[in-house]
C-alpha cells in the first residue's frame, strides 16, 4: 500500500455484473414454484403431523365457502334474508368460480337418507341401541302417546307429506339414524326455511358454495375476493342493507400470502436503506460504502438460482427471509472495502489476502450452520438452509474473485469519514472487566428466566386480517366449527371396501363409546352399514323383538290405531319390517356422497369419507389415534395431539439442532485453531446471547414457535462470526493498535448493526412467522454482538498476555 496508487474501477464490467444480478433473480423466480400454504411448513416425518396434514388437505371444509347473510340493523326479517340469498346465488352461478351454490341439493339428498334409514331400520341399530330407544315404549299407554303423537303432528302444517314416514316409523328412530349426520352440519340448532339455512334467532342465513378450484390456490382466492366485494356493492344498491361475510380456506390463504409478499418487500426496502445510511455514514467515500450490499445483493440472487437446482418450489416465508440475508451477507463486503478505503489507498489483491485470512473460518461456520438445518424436519426450514447457505457462500466468493477485478486498485481517501469506526469500537472493546462483570451479572439475571418454552398453535401461523378473524369468528359463533372436531378420514379404492373400512372404524368407535371415550361420532356406517356390520345389526334386531314383543307391538298399535281415528292396517309397514325384516342395507348412491361427507380425490380416484368424532370425559388422544390408524385405510387429525406433538417435535428439534451445530462449531473451531481455549472463547458471545435472548423471550412472555428454530442457527452461524473475527485478529495482528485491527473492528460493528437493521424490518412484519424470525433475530444478533464487543476483548487480553502466548510466536495466523 502507499500513496503513488491510483483509482483503478472497471465500470462497464460493474455495469455488467448489475445486469448479470437482475438477470439472476428473474432466472431464480422463473424456475421456483413460490409456495403459501402455510401446511408445508410442517414437518412430515412425525406419523401424528404427517397425518394432520394429510386430513386437513383433504378435508371437503377446506374448500367450501360458506357466507353469512344479515340485515346490516341486525333485525329479524327471514324473507328479506331469502331474497337477499337468491340474488347472490344467482351472480355466483352465474360466474364461472363456483360449481355448487345453495343447499337445495343437500335438502334433496337428506329426504333421500331418510327414505333409505326408515326403509333400512333393521340393520340401523346394535342391542345397546335398541334398549335405549324402545325398552319402555311398549306397553298399551305409551303406545297410546306414540300413537297420538303421530295424529298431532299429521293435523298440522309441520306434517304435510310426512303420513307415509310417520306410519313406516312410529317410534320416530329415523331421527335417531338422521341425528349421526349432525357432526357434519353447520349447526344442531338451523332450521330450513324456503330452501335456505336460517339460525336459530332468524338473524343470519348461510349460503354455503364450493368452488371450482382449490381454495388455496392463491390466484383463484383473489378472484373470489374481488367477487364477493363486487357482489356486496350489488346486494345494498337497494333501501334494504345487508351484511355479508363469506369465510373460508381461501381468505387465509390469500392474506398470508399478501402478507409474505408485503413483508418481503418491506424488509428488504427497509433493511437496505438502514444499511446504505450506516454504510454512508462509515465510509470516506460514501459511494464505497454503498457498493458493500453489492456482493449481499449478487450472493442472494446466485444463492436463488443454486437452490433452484436443488428444489423447485420455495415458500414464500423462506423467500421472505432473504430479505434479512441482504444484511446477514453484507459483512463480508464491509470488511473487504474497509480496508480498501484507507487513507494511503491499497490494492484489491491485498484488501482481500486480509479479510479472507481473518474471515474464512467465519464463511465456513455461517454456511454450516445453515447447511444443518437441512436436517431439521421442517420443509420451510430445509429450504430457508439451503437458500441462505447457497446465499452467504457466493457473497463470499464474490468478495474475493470479483470486487478485486472491478476495483483492482484504488486511490487515497481525500477526508475521513463521518464517523469515525475505529475510534468508537476501540472505546466499546475497553469496557474492561467492570462492564464485563455487569454483562455476566445481567446474563446470571435472564438465566434464571431462560427457559425454552414451544408453541405449536396451528392457527397462530396463520396471518389474518381483522376483516376475516370478524367473518370466522361470526360464522363460528352462529353455524358451529365443523373444523374443530377430531376428524378420521376413510380411504377406499371402491365403494366395497369403503363399506368395509366404515364397519370396521365404526365398530372401534363403539367400544369406545361405552367406555365414554368418545361422546358423539359419524361415520357412513352409521346411516348405511356394510355386509358385516348389516348382518349384526340385524341379528340384534331379530333377538330385540322375540315373539312376545312382537304379539305385544300389533296388538297394542291396533287398539292404539283405532282409539285415535288410524285403520288397522296403518301400521302395517312397519309391522312388516319387524315381523319380516330384511337384512339388505341401501347402497350409497353417487347423488348422496357430498351430504354423507364422501368425496372423490381428484388426484388418486380414491373414495374420501371424512368423519366426526366428539371426545368424551375418558378420551385419551393417543390411545385413539394409535387404535384408529392401525385400521387399514384410516387417517386422524386430532387438534390436541397435533399441538402436543408439535410442541415435542419443536422441543427435540431445537435441542438436536443445538447440540449438533454446537458440537459441529466446536470440532471445527479446534482444527482450525488446533487450541481447545481458543475454541471455547469462540463459543463465550454465543453462550451469552443464547441465555439472554431466550430469558427475554420468556420475559416478554414469547413462546418459542417454528421461527424460533432459527434461533439455534442465527446464533451458532452468524452471532459466531463475530467471535471469530475478534480472535483471528488478535491472533494475527496480537497488538490492537495494529492499524489493521481496526477496520476489522469496524467491520464487526457494521456487520451487526446491519444485521439488526435486516432482523428489525422482519420483527415489523404483518405475518406473524416471520414477525417472530425477526424478533427472534433481532435479540439473539444483539446479544452476540454485546457479548462480542464487552465479554471477548478482556478475555483475549488476559489469555494472549498468558505464558501461552510464546506458543503462537511463530505461528503466521
Amino acid at each position: 500500500m502507499g500513496p503513488m496508487l491510483q483509482t483503478r474501477v472497471r465500470w462497464p464490467l460493474a455495469i455488467a455484473l448489475l445486469m448479470v444480478v437482475a438477470g439472476l433473480v428473474f432466472l431464480g423466480l422463473s424456475r421456483l414454484h413460490l409456495e403459501a400454504d402455510i401446511f408445508k411448513a410442517l414437518p412430515g416425518d412425525d406419523l401424528v403431523l404427517d397425518e394432520a396434514r394429510y386430513v386437513f388437505g383433504h378435508h371437503p371444509a377446506l374448500d367450501r365457502i360458506a357466507v353469512d347473510i344479515a340485515l346490516a340493523d341486525g333485525s329479524t326479517d327471514p324473507d328479506a334474508l331469502v331474497d337477499a340469498a337468491q340474488l347472490l346465488r344467482q351472480e355466483m352461478e352465474a360466474s364461472t368460480l363456483f360449481k355448487q351454490v345453495g343447499i337445495s341439493a343437500v335438502s334433496n339428498a337428506l329426504v333421500q337418507v331418510l327414505n333409505d334409514s326408515i326403509a333400512s331400520l333393521p340393520v340401523q341399530f346394535g342391542p345397546r341401541e335398541l334398549d335405549q330407544l324402545l325398552v319402555g315404549k311398549l306397553d298399551d299407554a305409551s303406545l297410546n302417546d306414540t300413537v297420538a303423537g303421530i295424529l298431532a303432528l299429521l293435523s298440522g302444517l309441520e306434517g304435510i307429506g310426512q303420513a307415509e314416514m310417520a306410519v313406516a316409523d312410529p317410534f320416530r328412530l329415523r331421527e335417531a339414524v338422521l341425528a349421526r349426520l349432525g357432526t357434519l352440519l353447520p349447526s344442531g340448532k338451523a332450521r330450513l326455511y324456503k330452501g335456505h339455512l336460517l339460525s336459530e334467532d332468524d338473524r343470519h342465513l348461510l349460503l354455503v358454495a364450493e368452488p371450482v378450484e382449490s381454495a388455496l390456490d392463491t390466484a383463484r382466492a383473489r378472484e373470489l375476493k374481488i367477487f364477493f366485494a363486487t357482489a356486496a356493492e350489488s346486494l345494498n344498491e337497494g333501501a334494504t342493507q345487508y351484511s355479508i361475510a363469506p369465510v373460508g380456506a381461501f381468505r387465509a390463504a390469500l392474506d398470508n400470502e399478501e402478507a409474505a409478499r408485503s413483508d418481503t418487500q418491506r424488509a428488504i426496502i427497509l433493511a437496505s436503506i438502514i444499511i446504505v445510511l450506516l454504510l454512508l455514514l462509515f465510509f470516506p467515500r460514501p459511494w464505497m460504502g454503498v457498493l458493500a450490499l453489492l456482493p449481499a445483493l449478487s450472493g442472494t440472487a446466485a444463492g436463488l438460482v443454486v437452490y433452484s437446482l436443488f428444489e423447485s418450489s420455495i415458500s414464500l416465508l423462506a423467500l421472505g427471509f432473504g430479505g434479512a440475508i441482504v444484511s446477514i451477507t453484507v459483512d463480508h463486503g464491509i470488511a473487504y472495502l474497509l480496508f480498501l478505503d484507507r487513507p494511503d489507498g491499497a490494492s484489491g489483491k491485498a484488501a482481500s489476502h486480509e479479510v479472507f485470512a481473518v474471515a474464512l473460518l467465519a464463511a465456513l461456520t455461517t454456511v454450516g450452520a445453515f447447511l444443518s438445518l437441512r436436517w431439521s424436519g421442517f420443509p420451510v426450514l430445509r429450504q430457508l438452509g439451503l437458500f441462505a447457505a447457497a446465499g452467504v457462500g457466493c457473497s463470499f466468493l464474490f468478495v474475493h474473485t470479483i470486487f478485486p477485478a472491478v476495483i483492482p486498485t484504488l486511490g487515497p481517501a481525500k477526508r475521513s469519514s463521518w464517523v469515525n469506526s475505529e475510534k468508537l469500537t476501540f472505546r466499546l472493546t475497553r469496557g474492561g472487566w467492570v462492564a464485563w462483570t455487569v454483562a455476566v451479572c445481567m446474563a446470571l439475571t435472564l438465566g434464571f428466566f431462560a427457559r425454552p418454552e414451544f408453541r405449536a398453535d396451528l392457527g397462530a401461523m396463520n396471518s389474518v386480517r381483522p376483516d376475516t378473524l370478524a367473518a370466522e369468528k361470526l360464522v363460528t359463533e352462529t353455524w358451529g366449527d365443523v373444523l374443530g372436531k377430531i376428524a378420521v378420514l376413510i380411504e377406499a379404492e371402491n365403494p366395497e371396501q369403503l363399506h368395509h373400512r366404515a364397519d370396521t372404524l365404526t365398530d372401534l368407535i363403539d367400544s369406545m363409546l361405552v367406555e365414554e371415550s368418545l361422546k358423539s361420532a359419524y361415520t357412513p356406517a352409521l346411516l348405511y352399514p356394510g355386509p358385516e356390520r348389516a348382518g349384526r345389526n340385524f341379528q340384534a334386531w331379530q333377538a330385540f323383538w322375540t315373539l312376545e314383543k312382537r304379539q305385544k307391538l300389533r296388538a297394542g298399535l291396533s287398539r292404539s290405531a283405532a282409539a285415535n281415528g288410524f285403520t288397522s292396517e296403518a301400521f302395517e309397514p312397519f309391522l312388516r319390517q319387524v315381523e319380516k325384516p330384511s337384512p339388505v342395507a341401501p347402497d350409497i348412491q353417487p347423488e348422496l356422497r357430498s351430504v354423507l361427507g364422501i368425496s372423490t380425490d381428484k388426484e388418486s380416484g380414491r373414495l374420501l369419507a371424512i368423519c366426526a368424532v366428539t371426545p368424551g370425559p375418558e378420551y385419551d388422544a393417543r390411545a385413539f389415534f394409535d387404535a384408529a390408524t392401525q385400521l387399514p385405510g384410516i387417517r386422524v387429525m386430532d387438534p390436541r395431539l397435533y399441538a402436543d406433538t408439535m410442541s415435542m417435535v419443536l422441543t427435540s428439534t431445537f435441542t438436536r439442532m443445538l447440540v449438533v451445530i454446537g458440537i459441529g462449531v466446536v470440532i471445527l473451531l479446534f482444527l482450525f485453531f488446533l487450541d481447545i481455549v481458543l475454541a471455547l472463547l469462540v463459543m463465550v458471545p454465543l453462550a451469552f446471547s443464547m441465555v439472554c435472548t431466550l430469558g427475554v423471550l420468556h420475559l416478554l412472555d414469547r413462546p418459542l414457535d417454528i421461527p424460533s428454530l432459527l434461533l439455534a442457527v442465527v446464533v451458532v452461524g452468524m452471532g459466531i462470526d463475530y467471535a471469530i473475527f475478534f480472535v483471528r485478529s488478535h491472533q494475527r495482528y496480537r497488538d490492537e493498535h495494529n492499524p489493521s485491527f481496526g477496520p476489522i473492528r469496524s467491520a464487526v460493528l457494521l456487520a451487526c448493526l446491519s444485521t439488526l437493521a435486516g432482523f428489525g424490518t422482519l420483527a415489523l412484519a404483518e405475518h406473524v412467522l416471520l414477525k417472530s424470525a425477526g424478533l427472534t433475530g433481532l435479540l439473539a444478533i444483539g446479544f452476540a454482538g454485546i457479548g462480542a464487543f464487552v465479554l471477548l476483548p478482556p478475555l483475549l487480553r488476559l489469555y494472549f498476555k498468558s505464558p501461552r502466548e510464546a506458543l503462537f510466536a511463530g505461528r503466521p495466523g
